[in-house]
């Protein structure tokens, strides 16, 4: 540093008040510094900015800075880099939760990344996952707790994609599904799943689609229907719970590890199968009008006939 005594007052006093609980840099000074502090100003010397910190030191000559024995170039060196670890932090590795997600994209969920307002990026746990919805279009999210809590999947279908349709019902969100892995075997999971939005759940249906056979089970009866504030959205809830090597666990094996393919449904609105084609029925409405109509003929003609 060079400059006037007014200036190495007001850096001096500027670099000890930069510190936070007595951190801050520690300054070697050759006397031409200390002289040119106090020829001009009736102010405080450069000890008296030092305190009994010690933070300012003065040496005579820059050959007395520079010897090792003195210990002045360490006292600088870590003193500087213990400053710049207070000022800029050792960066933190980012938390790898192991759920087939990327943590970009879990950062850019709904509640800047914090998909269940539990205050923690969903990014940093490994029992809670926020991915794009593919069916959607959108995020959602899903959250364990219980027995099993490592989500190492998350996944959506399309039903169109699955190896067997439901006759009965329409999947137009989809279904999720995620693999999580229990602590122990035959555990049990607790999940709730945060939609986008808002839904009429009302005419909702929930059901589960078991991969091993290929059909699908009612499971609207193990779930409870609920709605949360995120931040400032309010978005529909779905929570229940599965059991591994369950009725419901996709893989149907007690193996500590759970599958979950499921999603809402309505029942399916169609005209019922009459076993006749359309071109089928107009004829058939065709013959059985002429037919009406002859017996009409016939029948006032008998009555005619009969006077």
């Amino acid at each position: 540093m060079t400059g006037d005594a007014a200036n190495w007052i007001t850096a001096g006093n500027n670099l000890r008040a930069a510190g936070d609980g007595g951190v801050g840099i520690v300054l070697v000074l050759i006397a031409e510094a200390a002289t040119a502090y106090t020829a001009g100003s009736a102010g405080p010397t450069v000890d008296a900015v030092a305190g009994t910190e010690g933070l300012v030191v003065t040496v005579p000559t820059y050959a007395e800075a520079a010897d090792p024995a003195k210990g002045h170039v360490d006292s600088v060196t870590k003193a500087v880099c213990d400053t710049i670890e207070t000022i800029v932090p050792t960066p933190v590795a980012p938390i790898n939760d192991n759920d087939n997600i990327s943590t970009d994209e879990e950062d850019s969920g709904p509640n800047n990344g914090d998909g269940n307002n539990d205050g923690v990026k969903d990014s940093e746990q490994t029992s809670v996952t926020t991915a794009v919805n593919n069916v959607l279009g959108a995020y959602t999210t899903t959250e364990t707790s219980g027995d099993c809590t490592q989500i190492t999947d998350v996944s959506f279908y399309a039903e169109s994609s699955l190896a067997a349709t439901d006759p009965s019902y329409d999947y137009d969100l989809g279904l999720h599904g995620f693999t999580v892995e229990c602590s122990s075997t035959g555990g049990t999971v607790d999940v709730t799943y945060y939609w986008d939005k808002v839904y009429d759940t009302d005419d909702w249906n929930y059901r589960k689609f078991n991969a091993s056979t290929n059909t699908f089970l009612d499971f609207n009866d193990q779930v409870t229907y609920g709605t949360v504030v995120l931040g400032e959205s309010t978005v529909t809830t779905v929570s229940y719970s599965v059991t591994d090597g369950g009725e419901f666990d996709g893989d149907g094996v007690a193996n500590g590890s759970i599958l979950d393919p499921i999603g809402p449904s309505e029942a399916s609105i169609s005209a019922p199968n009459t076993g006749f084609s359309q071109t089928t029925n107009i004829t058939l409405y065709a013959l059985l009008g002429a037919g009406l109509a002859l017996s009409t003929v016939g029948l006032y003609g008998y009555k005619k006939i009969k006077r």
